[in-house]
């Protein structure tokens, strides 16, 4: 009996943890989603309930550590969330602002900047401040945009702390706005400027010294060259990237002001290696190609020098390469200058540019068909070199029988993509446009290169758009 018992307690016991196993057997294809929705109503709840939401301070610290680590996608998702939490916080705007540029999304950095920055009152002095930058780093050839910089910059120098305005570093407000009348040629209004900063530093005291050499007062020049380097190790003594970028700014602009040319190239080719240092090198070589072209002590070797240099060091650079041009044509005249420049360009592998000069050469002698052949190879080569791309562009889409304007169009594109502001290159997209039978984009497009330049072809251009689109007038 006893035994029937336990059999029995047994054979229910088992009979339950099968029955437990089917139960658990069934319900396995559910269990993610149970499992899902059961997380899902915790978060719910705990919104609801006010648990476990990030303060601002949370968030302020969420994206400091995101834009920190390189991640600024991640910044820019606390950040907006922040910005959602409290509408009317000035900081978290121009934070935003921030990360949007390290992603290189002037377009986004804009917006948000227009909404704490706009141009017709003062609403967030530090972010009209970066406004003015910004504009200047996104083409400061162009007059507009230039003074659409100044008017935020005398937004930003009337913001009032006690009014919720934000504080402006005043100082580096003067210093750009002295960028800006240098940019203008303005020398004079560039000194004021300078003269306004209580505190100067070795940037500030170079900004001085090129306007003071530019008015012909070159011993004050000097001076104020001389006493910003002194100053560098007081104020430059870090050894970061930034501050060697700093330190050699100042040290490359002081040689070209006392016309060491050479010391002023050594300069910056020391500093070190990447884009920022790349575009220094590229501006500080110009200049000193320019005083080899222009200057007392004219030389077309060292000229030579100097671009194959800066071209080495910053192939795609724009105006290092509109000099190569001007120079090339300069001292052409010069016996042999040509074959010796053709040949230094190719020894020191800058083949690309010597293609872009000889296909301009061949153009001038009415050989298209094999000028067309060196600039396709130079953009092979060179794919990021706007003035390249531009001549391959428009060479490709004025062949009659072979030209393919579709993938000039392309070309083009990508060069404004970087370049929006140059007249040529919006004056090339016009032309290309109208090759493609679309007048009414044309117009617009050559339009907007005549605000910036008036070439004659555009003029010519224009006409025919008008022409196609029945405006006769």
């Amino acid at each position: 009996m006893v035994i029937l018992m336990k059999l029995t307690s047994k054979l229910l016991i088992t009979r339950a943890l099968s029955r437990r196993r089917g139960l658990f057997r069934r319900m396995r294809p559910v269990l993610p989603a149970l499992v899902a929705v059961t997380f899902t109503l915790g978060v719910v709840f705990a919104a609801m309930s006010g648990l476990f939401t990030p303060s601002d301070a949370d968030f302020q610290k969420r994206a400091a550590a995101a834009l920190e680590a390189g991640h600024p996608k991640e910044a820019v998702i606390w950040l907006r969330r922040q910005v959602a939490s409290k509408p009317n916080a000035m900081e978290p705007r121009m934070k935003l602002a921030e990360a949007y540029r390290a992603l290189d999304n002037p377009q986004a950095t804009l917006r948000v900047l227009s909404q704490i920055a706009p141009l017709d009152r003062v609403v967030y002095g530090p972010a009209h401040l970066y406004l003015a930058r910004l504009l200047m780093e996104l083409g400061a050839t162009n007059p507009q945009r230039r003074e659409m910089a100044k008017l935020s910059l005398d937004l930003a120098r009337k913001a009032d702390p006690r009014k919720g305005q934000g504080v402006v570093d005043m100082q580096s407000a003067a210093a750009l706005m002295a960028e800006l009348l240098l940019l203008e040629s303005d020398w004079n209004g560039a000194i004021a400027a300078v003269a306004e900063i209580p505190a100067p530093t070795p940037a500030t005291r170079m900004l001085m010294a090129t306007a003071l050499q530019q008015i012909g007062r070159q011993p004050e020049a000097v001076a104020a060259a001389d006493e910003a380097v002194r100053e560098i190790d007081a104020f430059i003594s870090g050894d970061s990237a930034d501050d060697k970028l700093r330190r050699a700014a100042v040290l490359g602009q002081a040689s070209l002001v006392k016309n060491e040319l050479d010391a002023a190239v050594k300069a910056v080719l020391a500093a070190g290696d990447g884009p920022r240092f790349m575009a220094l090198q590229a501006s500080v070589i110009r200049q000193a190609a320019i005083a080899c072209r222009t200057g007392a002590g004219q030389s077309s070797g060292r000229w030579l020098k100097y671009v194959i240099r800066g071209l080495a060091a910053a192939p795609d650079d724009l105006r290092l390469t509109t000099e190569l041009m001007t120079g090339a044509g300069y001292w052409s005249s010069q016996p042999r200058f040509t074959a010796r420049a053709a040949g230094a360009l190719n020894e020191s592998g800058n083949s690309g540019h010597f293609l872009l000069l000889s296909g301009i050469s061949l153009l001038q002698a009415n050989q298209a068909d094999e000028a067309l052949k060196r600039f396709e190879r130079a953009y092979e080569l060179i794919p990021e070199n706007p003035i390249i791309a531009n001549n391959f562009a428009v060479m490709l889409s004025s062949r009659q029988a072979d030209g393919d304007a579709g993938r000039a169009l392309a070309i083009i594109d990508e060069v404004l993509e970087k370049h929006r502001d140059i007249p040529a290159f919006l004056d090339s997209k016009g032309q290309i446009l109208l090759r493609l039978g679309r007048p009414e984009e044309a117009v617009r497009f050559l339009e907007e290169a005549l605000r910036g330049d008036a070439f004659p072809v555009t003029h010519t251009a224009l006409s025919q758009a008008y022409s196609q689109l029945g405006n006769q007038e």
